[in-house]
């Protein structure tokens, strides 16, 4: 049966391409609110900093008595165990296209999902005002990736959109005006299918496709209701995929109305619903009214590929800019953080104060690491390595748009890292490279590429497939500058240290005997003095007037320290600061273990 009342569309498109800014006019057009805040869909501080959605969300608007939950899928292959499941919500897909850059690799990916999840595409190609915009070409390029993703027909039979999300319109086509985004809503509802449910009335069937926790009714559900209808504090079983059945009464029934969670006193079929009253809850858990009702197929998420140590900060500075976490808090917090972040694994290690913690890559634990570190808590995290999987490790679709004079460069550099040439563009002065690549070969390939190419590099990447090894990959070939004192870093060392590599730290830095302060320009370790002042003395020497040259400081972000890092080191992050370390700060230690 179909519940034509209702419509589920997940909105997929590339960073930047205009996602949040076409939710707020399709907020305010539908008179869901009449006061949208910028970007309101993202409500998490290193979403509106990174330009990315890490968390899925749902908003609901009514159209033509009709009512639309609009749901905000994440945009980078790192947080596909969100993606994965929240496709399973939905009827219809609005895919969000660039009219410049055209549909991008981690469209692909999510869009992917999408098809195979049999969702309906709607299609509106955005910034249709800008001066470089290619309709015709990118109209086209969606079309062959909706072939190439295998659609069906029916999916490949789409009606394009036009629109400008900043400038607050959409048209059937350009040449056409308009003031709104009507043809937009219009679209959801005659283009997208009513949800499919078992039944309309009668015995109530939901599962679990995402979950949050709230520190007053305890974890909370969000899923779709597959079938039947429920009153708000109703006894429901809870049954696990293995048969396992607990029952309970419900203490929270909502559903979203605009921006906000509402309580329902009725839940139908095809709505998307939470439901608060199960504190053990797991994803794929059915719950139902009656006891006798099968449990729904298990929902998959792929596995991990990328795993990174997380350990108690022992560093000489430790405590001095925020509190450093025990092994007891640091396994409290990582608990806390898997009541929400179902695609994280943590696995304890032969240290007490060490964890291991797996993820979908470098983006998705680097999330976490600077959550707890806005939290204002220290630690170290080590070196990321790939997953294994039967003997092969996981490989990934890598695409460089580059100046054209810089792309040969850029080619030798992923055909070092075992990367495998597919296709190149050329878009006027640029050139877009395609290949498939090692996890292990993207690893600092983002910073050289960005170094050859002057900065003026786009890069993006997603999780392919498992592939049998490829081999040793050469990614890092240069040792690190190590501090052999502790106090402040002096301009005239650093003046007299010029030439021996690029450094991360500037005058006045405090630094620590151990801490790695710069990338030598050599394959080996150098220790060297950044403290050493000049010395003063009542005799004027021929160089006294010389003024002081050095490099200005290397800015790493938190992924370029944890891309960066060798074997024997860590990142000491604090609230503050990230420091980059040896694990054996001194330097007759590491000699020794070096023999042993």
């Amino acid at each position: 049966m179909k519940q034509e009342k209702i419509r589920n569309v997940a909105i997929v498109a590339h960073v930047d391409h205009g996602k949040t800014t076409l939710v707020d006019g399709l907020l305010r057009n539908s008179g869901a609110t009449e006061k949208v805040v910028e970007r309101v869909m993202d409500n998490i501080d290193q979403e509106k900093e990174r330009g990315i959605t890490i968390r899925s969300k749902c908003v609901a608007i009514e159209w033509q008595g009709i009512r639309i939950n609009l749901i905000d899928t994440p945009g980078h292959a790192d947080f596909g165990g969100e993606v994965e499941r929240v496709m399973g919500l939905a009827d219809g897909v609005l895919l969000l296209v660039d009219a410049a850059e055209g549909p991008m690799p981690q469209t692909r990916f999510v869009l992917k999902k999408a098809l195979e999840a049999g969702c309906q595409p709607l299609v509106v190609i955005n910034k249709i005002d800008r001066p470089d915009s290619r309709l015709d070409e990118v109209l086209d390029e969606v079309f062959d990736l909706l072939a190439e993703l295998d659609a069906t027909d029916e999916q490949l039979d789409f009606v394009p959109i036009y629109a400008s999300a900043k400038a607050g319109y959409a048209v059937a086509s350009p040449e056409e005006t308009s003031d709104n985004f009507h043809i937009i809503l219009d679209a959801i509802v005659n283009k997208i299918p009513a949800p499919d449910v078992k039944y309309l009335e009668g015995d109530f069937i939901f599962q679990v496709v995402n979950l949050r926790h709230d520190k007053f009714v305890g974890r909370i559900a969000l899923g779709r209701v597959l079938a039947g209808q429920i009153d708000a504090g109703s006894m429901l079983t809870r049954i696990e995929p293995d048969g396992k059945k607990i029952r309970k009464k419900m203490v929270k029934l909502s559903h979203y109305e605009g921006l906000q969670s509402v309580d329902l006193p009725v839940a139908q079929a095809g709505d998307i619903v939470e439901i608060a009253g199960f504190e053990n809850l797991n994803l794929g858990d059915s719950l139902c009214s009656n006891d006798d009702t099968e449990p729904m197929p298990a929902i998959s998420i792929d596995e991990p590929t990328l795993s990174i140590n997380i350990r108690v900060n022992n560093s000489p500075f430790s405590g001095q800019d925020g509190k450093p976490l025990t092994s007891r808090e640091m396994r409290t917090r990582l608990d806390k953080e898997l009541l929400d972040n179902v695609a994280l694994r943590v696995e304890e290690t032969d240290r007490a104060d060490t964890f291991h913690l797996c993820g979908r890559g470098l983006l998705h634990l680097s999330v976490l690491v600077e959550t707890m570190r806005r939290e204002g808590s220290e630690f170290l995290v080590g070196p990321p390595q790939i997953l294994m999987k039967d003997k092969q490790e996981p490989w990934e679709f890598l695409s460089v748009e580059a100046p054209q004079e810089c792309i040969g460069k850029v080619i030798e550099m992923i055909g070092n890292r075992k990367g495998e040439i597919g296709k190149m563009d050329n878009r006027g002065d640029y050139t877009t490279v395609e290949a498939v690549i090692p996890s292990r070969g993207i690893l600092g390939i983002r910073t050289k590429i960005l170094n050859v190419t002057r900065g003026e590099a786009t890069f993006s990447h997603n999780f392919l497939e498992y592939r049998d090894w490829a081999g040793d990959i050469p990614t890092r070939v240069t040792g690190s500058l190590i501090s052999m004192d502790t106090g402040q870093v002096a301009a005239y060392s650093l003046d007299n240290l010029n030439d021996r590599g690029t450094f991360f730290v500037q005058p006045q830095d405090k630094v620590y005997t151990g801490m790695v302060i710069g990338e030598s320009n050599k394959d080996l370790d150098v220790e060297v003095n950044p403290c050493k002042a000049k010395q003063m003395s009542n005799m004027r020497s021929s160089g006294a007037d010389r003024a002081l040259k050095f490099s200005p400081k290397r800015d790493l972000s938190l992924e370029d320290m944890m891309e960066f890092l060798a074997a024997d080191e860590w990142v000491e992050v604090t609230p503050h600061f990230l420091r980059i370390r040896k694990n054996l700060l001194d330097a007759g230690e590491r000699k020794r273990a070096k023999r042993m």
